[in-house]
């Protein structure tokens, strides 16, 4: 199994820290402060934006005691000793890129994903890294389901960083588990780009990745908003019957490749910039109403509300319903798709059939196999 159970005492604890830290942290602080990169290091991991970009980690007071007791106090004045090294947000900003109050990121030169193992100078008991009372019992299920998980015994020759620091963490059973306010279930595994190398003790695995997900979810949310229209029923054929980024490439003249970063993008992006790609003006032409669902939510709620009205659909429609219909079967979710035992990949497509159809929305599948 990959998860270890907690060492009966006290024991030297090994863990990474970022890369040329093992020569900077000294004095009686030093293992805490080394504890606390390394857990900053295991927060970043299934976020892409705090890895690349450096988006702060929300860390107050109370998240310190959990993971340092009375010890957290000391330790955080410590961190001021080390500007270089730990960056923290101690100024309100009610944007998302910037960060919240008691907020903290490593330093550039120290979240490359570059790392070493730093073993402490004195022993301690085994960090937990979940809030189990935050859970929620989806969460609960997702958690308890990696016990059925494990890694090779061979490991891969890495060329990212981040997925070695990940396999290690897998490893040895550090674990990160938390839903966001959108509803999505990060974890270890949700940028782990080596899912498809993990066994199982219930036979081989398989993906059950759900096709065009985002553009299935874009369109519940605009149809909410909006109504339903006939060009967005004929959006929804293409999703269950075709290839919505390959007709978008078509339409555009570009590759699939190209077309579906963009139509995602048209998602996310601010509303100025948006406005003059030529995936969204092929989707004013072609799919006006789904243009305009667009547009208007982006100019009455802010641009980022239907990225976040499409992960809220998402993760209800994968979590909330087809995960929790689909009992007595191993699961680790990466958004859109299951990773489970291949002989539940029919369970596993009625559960999000079902699910699907509660938001009168019809998915197709993609099957991945080792």
């Amino acid at each position: 199994m990959i998860h270890q159970s907690q060492p009966p005492c006290k024991t030297f604890l090994s863990f990474a820290i970022p890369k040329g830290l093992e020569t900077v942290l000294d004095g009686p602080m030093a293992d805490d402060l080394a504890k606390f990169s390394y857990l900053l290091l295991l927060f970043s991991i299934p976020y892409k934006e705090r890895k690349e970009k450096g988006f702060y980690i929300p860390f107050s007071r109370e998240t310190g005691r959990r993971y340092f007791n009375k010890r957290w106090d000391a330790l955080r004045r410590a961190t001021e000793n080390y500007p270089d090294v730990f960056d923290w947000n101690n100024s309100y900003s009610n944007d998302d890129r910037l960060g919240f109050p008691k907020s903290v990121r490593l330093t550039k030169p120290y979240r490359s994903g570059e790392c070493v193992i730093y073993t402490t100078k004195k022993k301690y008991n085994k960090i937990h890294h979940i809030d189990y009372d935050s859970l929620d019992e989806p969460s609960r299920r997702l958690l308890a389901d990696f016990e059925a998980f494990r890694l090779p015994e061979e490991t891969p020759d890495f060329t990212n960083p981040w997925q070695a620091i990940t396999w290690d963490a897998i490893s040895k059973g550090d674990f990160y588990a938390k839903r966001c306010e959108y509803g999505r279930f990060h974890s270890n595994f949700t940028s782990f780009k080596h899912r498809h190398i993990l066994l199982c003790d219930k036979g081989p695995l398989a993906a059950v990745d759900v096709k065009s997900a985002q553009m299935l979810c874009l369109a519940s949310v605009v149809r909410r908003w909006g109504g339903s229209h006939l060009d967005i029923a004929r959006w929804l054929e293409i999703c269950k019957d075709g290839d919505i980024y390959q007709y978008m490439a078509d339409v555009i003249g570009t590759s699939r490749k190209e077309a579906k970063n963009g139509l995602i993008r048209c998602v996310f992006e601010r509303t100025h910039k948006m406005v003059s790609m030529p995936e969204f003006l092929a989707l004013q032409t072609h799919f006006g109403h789904i243009a305009r669902g667009i547009l208007e939510i982006k100019q009455t709620n802010g641009y980022r509300d239907v990225a976040r009205a499409c992960q809220r659909v998402e993760s209800r429609i994968m979590i909330n319903k087809a995960l929790m219909d689909l009992q007595g079967v191993p699961v680790i979710t990466c958004h859109d798709e299951f990773i489970l035992p291949a002989d539940s990949i029919e369970p596993a497509k009625r559960a999000m059939r079902k699910a699907f159809r509660d938001y009168k929305l019809s998915p197709n599948f993609q099957i991945k196999l080792p």
